[in-house]
């Protein structure tokens, strides 16, 4: 009887150090596309105002104000 014991803390144990290292894993991998998605915002942000900014100047050019 106290070796089935043992044998079920071991897997026990052994199941809880496997979901601890996956919830790592899964925290670091969220972090990556946190930061990959900000990146792209921050790009987009870039082309937006890009995209602006040569609109206003078409405009000015074609005499039309906004």
């Amino acid at each position: 009887l106290t070796g089935r014991i043992s044998l079920r803390i071991d897997t026990i144990n052994t199941d809880v150090s496997y979901r601890q290292r996956q919830v790592v894993k899964r925290n670091f991998d969220l972090a990556s596309y946190e930061n990959y998605l900000w990146e792209h915002f921050a790009a987009m942000e870039t082309a937006m105002s890009s995209i602006q900014s040569g609109g206003a100047f078409l405009m000015q050019q074609l005499g039309m104000s906004s």
